[in-house]
């Protein structure tokens, strides 16, 4: 919904990014409930479990805030090794098409180019198109599939660039599409 609970698109609004603080932490978990579910997702306590503190969890988080509510997110972590990991880029319906989720990426990809990380990865759900053809305007490659099988810890390659390190990561995953930068 809109800053004023209507739906269809939002048109003439002021949206402003912001670094994430406390006060945002209800309207994000909210934002985020909100898109999972539009996508058939239900919110996992394992795979949600940051959205307790995100800005603890994460090395930078920010929040796209219209009227003071939260419509749209990003955040980035160090993975180590030069590599960082965007994570939480979701926005309301009604703010996406608009530059919204082109800005909020830019701003993860400069935050970590800051960093000093040379390589930047994600994951996505196969349903989410839209975010899917954003990352390929931005450069970032597919990499392959990872699958949720339910269990927690369930081993998925972790590669970056255009090929595998080799290396495995322990993961819990809804149906991903894996994708570098």
């Amino acid at each position: 919904m809109g800053p004023s609970g209507e739906t269809g698109s939002v048109t003439n609004t002021d949206v402003a990014i912001v670094s994430f603080d406390s006060t945002h932490q209800p309207g994000l978990a909210v934002l985020v409930e909100a898109v999972l579910a539009e996508f058939g997702f239900g919110v996992d306590p394992l795979l949600e479990a940051d959205l307790a503190d995100p800005g603890g969890h994460y090395g930078a988080v920010w929040v796209a805030l219209d009227e003071g509510d939260v419509v749209g997110s990003v955040a980035v972590r160090d993975l180590g090794d030069g590599q960082a990991e965007l994570k939480r880029m979701y926005l309301e319906p009604n703010y996406r098409g608009r530059g919204l989720g082109r800005q909020l990426l830019e701003r993860a990809l400069t935050w970590a180019s800051a960093q000093g990380l040379d390589a930047v990865v994600l994951d996505t759900a196969e349903q989410m198109t839209g975010a899917q053809r954003l990352y390929e305007s931005a450069g970032f490659k597919r990499l392959g599939a990872r699958t949720e099988s339910g269990v927690t810890n369930v081993a998925a390659s972790c590669c970056t660039g255009s090929s595998c390190d080799g290396g495995e990561r322990l993961h819990r995953h809804r149906a991903l599409r894996h994708w570098a930068g």
